[in-house]
């Protein structure tokens, strides 16, 4: 007989799950000490590195504030020793192009506070002046001065009355509280400027490039802004404008005042403005000067003291032209009883008369292609030759004209 099998008992479902989750949680726990420990190592490694990161930055920031340091103290250092040294000579160009040099090199290298005190160290030392002799003033043409910043109180204004800063780059500068009456800033550019309850009389702004400008509670006294690029200036607060402020041939496009409006010049007093060809806020031209550029075009300076060679040039090749009265040759065949004297050239060989205009107060008219000009002449011939005559005229860099007259189309 077979003995019947006994099967042996099932797990239960619930038992088997159990032993699962247990192992799950013994598998953890066991390998929460490793986990845990190398989140750590990767947090402090991350950690290690940003503030490796931060101190080397602080180590690179303090290293560069002793070289500027450094520079900007060498650089007094030699310029003090210089001035003091009985052999300079404030008059000698070479001593004030080594002052150049240095000042240049050292502006390069310097931050903007010190880049401050250098300006007013070589005004303190007369270097930087408008009332000293033209030989004693440092020129720093070209020199970097962007962002350069003299702030001052209404109870202690910047004291900078005659500086001299010709030529110099001041791109988003900043003029607060100072007294700059009688400064020289020709030929500068002044991007986004800032002039602001600031003393300027009888400052020279001849010929800047200054657009977007702010000029603010300002007072305007026989101030010369002759050639200027104005554009889209400021004219804010409780700007005023006193006599002979010279705007000629100033480009003031788009300039506003107060609440962005377009600033009517019309309504200034002719007497306070000058405005000849210079261009309006609106784009007009107010003004435009039409009178004749040739000087002594008709012969009536030469026909009473000779012709100078400070008006007329005489050609390179040829006999000279002469000027002469008209009554003295009644050969000469005049149709117009407008003029006394002529030019004359006595001579059957070639020979010219050029002069060199210049028309840089024009050049607002001409850089707006707004300019028109109208050239004439009378010309003859004696009635017993024939001759040929030209008259030429030709436009040259930096908005010259040059007339020459020469052989050429016969009469």
């Amino acid at each position: 007989m077979k003995t019947p099998s006994k099967s042996c008992p099932k797990a239960s479902p619930s038992k088997s799950k159990g032993s699962s989750c247990l192992k799950v949680i013994k598998f953890l726990l066991a390998a929460f000490p490793s986990v845990v420990f190398g989140v750590f190592t990767i947090v402090f490694t991350v950690q290690q590195h940003i503030t490796g990161i931060e101190n080397r930055k602080q180590d690179q920031k303090q290293a560069d504030e002793q070289n500027i340091r450094s520079t900007f103290e060498n650089y007094i250092d030699d310029i003090s020793n210089l001035l003091l040294d009985e052999k300079f000579n404030r008059s000698n160009s070479e001593h004030l192009l080594h002052i150049r040099v240095k000042t240049l090199t050292t502006l390069r290298h310097v931050d903007i506070n010190r880049k401050r005190d250098i300006i007013l160290f070589l005004y303190e030392s007369r270097l930087l002046r408008n009332d000293v002799p033209c030989n004693e003033r440092l020129s720093l043409q070209d020199a970097d001065l962007d962002k350069l910043t003299f702030q001052g109180s209404s109870s202690n204004p910047i004291q900078l009355d005659n500086l001299y800063l010709p030529g110099v780059y001041l791109s988003n500068a900043v003029f607060h509280w100072c007294i700059l009456d009688y400064a020289v800033f020709d030929n500068s550019s002044m991007a986004n400027v800032r002039f602001i309850n600031s003393s300027i009389s009888h400052v020279t702004f001849r010929r800047i490039y200054a657009p977007d400008a702010i000029m603010g509670d300002l007072v305007f006294h026989e101030n010369d802004f002759t050639g200027s690029m104005l554009v889209r200036t400021s004219f804010v607060g409780g700007t005023d404008w006193k006599e002979e402020v010279d705007l000629t041939n100033t480009d003031l496009l788009d300039s506003r005042g107060n609440h962005g409006q377009l600033i009517n010049w019309n309504s200034v007093p002719e007497n306070v403005l000058i405005l000849v060809n210079a261009r309006l806020p609106n784009g007009s031209f107010h003004q435009i000067n039409s009178t004749e550029l040739i000087s002594d075009g008709g012969a009536e300076l030469g026909c009473q003291i000779n012709l100078t060679e400070n008006t007329w040039k005489h050609g390179p090749y040829g006999s000279k032209i002469i000027l002469s009265p008209i009554s003295t040759h009644p050969s000469i065949s005049i149709s117009s009883s407008n003029e006394n004297c002529y030019f004359l050239a006595d001579s059957l060989n070639a020979s010219s008369l050029s002069q060199l205009i210049d028309v840089h107060s024009f050049s607002v008219l001409i850089h707006s292609e707004q300019a028109r000009y109208n050239m004439s002449a009378y010309l003859t011939c004696s009635q017993d030759k024939s001759s040929e005559a030209w008259i030429k005229l030709v436009s040259l860099k930096n908005n010259y004209l040059w007339i020459d007259s020469h052989k050429g189309k016969q009469l």
